[in-house]
């Protein structure tokens, strides 16, 4: 049984869950400070530290700083929780993402998350991201399996609902996958994951995707990611001189070289300028960008693939298999 004060850490620890699930800039703020308050009231207890793991991760998904910063703090919160308890399942999934998307070791991030899933075969986090990481090597019908079960074990969660959508538009179910995007925008309109332009791109449904990008101007008017979406769905429908007035804007606002460069990658794609994406991807690599690994299956790549090149990148990221 917790302390006294382990019920109230076990308290804060849940309210950490409950921002970190928001996928918003402010989400993961409120759910680092509630993770440091229940680490303070309770130094001894392991699921804090995961969760301040997998809060750090995933800030440098969304590019909220720098990998280079993020990352060495995801590294010793999960390392930390470990220490505490070897068999806490919450702490092998933020070790799992950590090898996927800054080492791409993809053989210890595989052994992680099978760990988790053995230690705590109730975990949907664990099932959610193995489900992401399998999409991401192009192993389709094991990722939908695993998917599955974490809709199961949390058939409300809006981010398990909205990567649903994203494992099928990586497997070019666009359909389906706008479908599920849909469902997620019904529950929660301004919820930030999305990819609902993207698959509208990939089907050439333009003025659809245009207004989506107005609809996401309305909620983030100071995305960077959205403008990049806007010169690439701009460059894909013809439009170029309008792709390069945004890339032009998107490239005054990073004056001071802090944007992830893979941000610039699909409108120098979608604007036939092969050697500005591949420089980008190269920059993209040193800085380890952790959108690259999407690479193997996410469409926005498909005019790079016959490039020699781009063999090369994906060996450089161990997805060669």
């Amino acid at each position: 049984p917790l302390s006294p004060a382990g019920y109230q850490a076990y308290d804060l620890y849940l309210r950490g869950r409950y921002f970190w699930n928001k996928r918003s800039p402010h989400g993961f703020e409120q759910a680092v400070k509630y993770f440091e308050e229940a680490i303070a009231k309770a130094p001894d207890y392991a699921p804090p530290y995961a969760g301040l793991a997998d809060s750090y991760a995933l800030m440098s998904a969304y590019d909220i700083a720098p990998p280079s910063v993020l990352i060495p703090k995801a590294r010793a919160a999960a390392q930390q929780a470990l220490k505490l308890d070897e068999n806490l399942a919450e702490a092998h999934v933020p070790l799992a993402v950590i090898a996927q998307d800054y080492d791409w070791d993809w053989k210890t991030s595989e052994e992680q998350y099978q760990r988790a899933i053995q230690l705590d075969s109730n975990y949907a986090t664990a099932h959610h991201w193995y489900a992401e990481h399998l999409a991401l090597r192009g192993r389709f019908d094991e990722a939908f399996a695993e998917m599955n079960r974490a809709l199961q074990l949390d058939p409300l969660s809006l981010i398990v609902q909205t990567d649903h959508g994203v494992i099928l538009y990586f497997a070019r179910q666009y359909d389906r996958a706008l479908e599920q995007f849909r469902a997620v925008h019904e529950m929660e309109p301004g919820f930030p994951r999305n990819m609902t332009l993207y698959a509208y791109v990939q089907e050439s449904q333009f003025d659809r995707a245009f207004s989506e990008i107005e609809r996401l101007e309305r909620i983030d008017a100071k995305g960077y990611w959205i403008l990049g979406a806007k010169a690439y769905t701009y460059g894909r429908s013809g439009r170029r001189s309008e792709a390069r007035r945004a890339l032009e804007k998107l490239n005054s606002l990073n004056h001071d070289g802090q944007l992830d460069p893979l941000i610039f990658v699909a409108p120098y794609i979608a604007i036939g300028d092969t050697d500005e994406a591949f420089a980008l991807l190269d920059k993209s690599i040193a800085m380890h960008s952790p959108g690259l690994t999407a690479v193997k299956v996410d469409p926005i790549y498909d005019p790079l693939r016959s490039d020699p090149r781009f063999s090369r990148l994906l060996l450089r990221l161990g997805l060669t298999e």
